[in-house]
């Protein structure tokens, strides 16, 4: 039916920025936990300590990060979701049906959550 076709496009439009956001995180979440760890070590080397940074707190600073993106989209997706839509930009002028149209994703209110 036509109306599952518009739903599967609604979910693609809120698809992309649920996988670039969370491939983002993660991406720049692990790098600034390596980063976090290599500090720890330079700060211990320079007292001449040993160091032993856990896997507890790499991992928690990915969680934490990750959480916090995913509270953001979660919202986006109850607030205001992307859905998909057609804006008819040329008509038959004897039938009056549609003969050019063009498509895309909007939201209420974009600008808040993607800035």
């Amino acid at each position: 039916s036509d109306t599952s076709y518009l739903r599967l496009q609604d979910a693609a439009c809120m698809a992309v920025p649920w996988l670039v956001c969370i491939g983002f995180v993660l991406v720049y979440s692990a790098l600034l936990a390596k980063m976090r760890r290599i500090k720890e070590i330079m700060m211990k080397a320079q007292r001449f300590r040993r160091a032993h940074v856990t896997r507890g707190k790499v991992v928690m600073t990915i969680v934490c990060l990750l959480a916090a993106m995913l509270v953001i989209l979660i919202t986006w997706q109850l607030v205001s979701p992307l859905v998909w839509v057609r804006v008819v930009t040329d008509t038959d002028q004897f039938t009056g049906y549609p003969t050019e149209s063009v498509g895309h994703c909007a939201s209420d209110h974009f600008g808040a959550f993607a800035g």
